[in-house]
């Protein structure tokens, strides 16, 4: 069966933009969400966020504003003002959720974190408000648990956000949004960046350009 697992990180606008297409376009195939330490990876890998070149960040401006508008993605006007923010918080809590309340509920989690930040304006390094996304996400009494399992069983937290971080490398990743994906007879294949959803929806079964976006836009 077709499937998806996307590993990701809070701190890139891009792969907020990848998970909006995937709930808004890929509803029947199975999605796994996999909160990962992008700076980790960027570490263990070499790689270089794209601010780090002055150029290339001015131009990640424009092609993020131009991807939101071919796929109608709503998303907040501008950068955080403190950008690339520290998001190692935020990481964990959504690890933690996975851990305490399962799969389904932790994936609601990752898409919450992803929106408060890039459609929002949350402040996600504030652990008051790391707490506020959290409540929204799942209740008070789930939230509790993963509060409860992030205080209590802090080195478990840690260490599963550092296998997922691995496990991610490992497959290829030198960024995110990293999609594995695996198509209906099970063969596998390593997707990076939104710019490729198209790809991820061949390997899936899923009509690309979905219905409601013109062909040429989403060809622009």
């Amino acid at each position: 069966m077709a499937s998806i697992t996307l590993y990701i990180d809070c701190v890139s606008n891009y792969g907020y933009m990848a998970l909006h297409l995937v709930k808004t376009h890929f509803s029947g195939v199975p999605l796994k969400l996999v909160p990962v330490f992008l700076g980790g990876i960027m570490q263990a890998t070499g790689n270089r966020p794209p601010f780090a070149v002055p150029l290339k960040g001015n131009y990640m401006k424009l092609d993020a504003e131009r991807t939101c508008r071919r796929y109608n993605i709503p998303i907040r006007k501008g950068f955080p003002e403190k950008f690339p923010m520290p998001t190692l918080l935020a990481q964990r809590v959504q690890v933690a959720a996975g851990i305490a309340l399962g799969q389904e509920k932790g994936n609601t989690v990752v898409e919450a974190f992803e929106k408060a930040l890039w459609l929002e304006e949350v402040d996600i390094e504030s652990q008051e408000n790391c707490g506020a996304v959290l409540v929204k996400a799942v209740g008070k009494e789930d939230a509790g648990k993963v509060l409860k399992t992030l205080t209590e069983n802090t080195d478990a937290v840690k260490e599963q956000l550092k296998k997922n971080t691995e496990a991610a490398i490992k497959s290829g990743s030198f960024g995110v949004p990293w999609f594995v994906v695996k198509d209906k007879d099970g063969k596998e294949d390593v997707i990076w960046g939104v710019d490729h959803i198209d790809l991820v929806a061949e390997m899936v079964g899923v009509q690309w350009p979905p219905a409601g976006l013109k062909k040429e836009t989403a060809q622009l």
